[in-house]
């Protein structure tokens, strides 16, 4: 978070701030959106397993993956 805020001449919170207001979630909640959209495209156009697709997009287990 440090990096994209100072890539963006912005402090921590004022990043999170404006991230939020374009996107409307928390950078952290647009990670995980983006994992499971990637996840879901691993499965559907490659034919992935849950648990291949589930390593591949950042999770470290499965039962995280699915909650």
């Amino acid at each position: 978070m440090e990096q994209l805020a100072e890539a963006a001449a912005m402090s921590v919170s004022s990043f999170h701030e404006h991230f939020r207001a374009i996107t409307s979630l928390t950078p952290l909640q647009f990670q995980k959106q983006l994992r499971l959209f990637e996840a879901r495209r691993m499965m559907l156009t490659d034919g992935a397993m849950v648990s291949n697709a589930t390593y591949e997009v950042g999770y470290e287990s499965i039962s995280q993956f699915t909650r």
